[in-house]
């Protein structure tokens, strides 16, 4: 067999016997049976890669869906607590300002 200008062009090989010519032939049609399996044995694979990689991407979206409504709860919770702060800010300086008001009713300060 030759491989010329895109196509397989067969030569006769000299076989010693018509059983050597059988026997050659019986092993190419057990590699051609190899090569089928191999080639089908390959889809095989190429479809379960292919399920796997269609399931992780559904995976990466739920999960990026899941990190952004975390990122946006995390934001809300910031503002939360910048919220709270400021108020605890007011009531901290209006604490101060009745102790000094309640330490000079008390004349405290002389």
């Amino acid at each position: 067999m030759e491989w010329t200008a895109g196509r397989i062009e067969l030569t006769q090989p000299h076989f010693k016997s018509a059983a050597e010519g059988a026997e050659y032939i019986a092993a190419l049609r057990g590699k051609v049976v190899q090569a089928n399996e191999l080639q089908a044995s390959l889809v095989g694979k190429t479809d379960e890669i292919q399920a796997h990689m269609e399931r992780t991407l559904k995976e990466l979206q739920v999960l990026s869906s899941q990190t952004k409504e975390a990122w946006t709860e995390l934001e809300a919770l910031q503002d939360r607590v910048e919220e709270e702060s400021q108020h605890l800010g007011k009531v901290s300086s209006t604490v101060e300002s009745l102790n000094y008001e309640a330490r000079r009713a008390r004349g405290d300060f002389y």
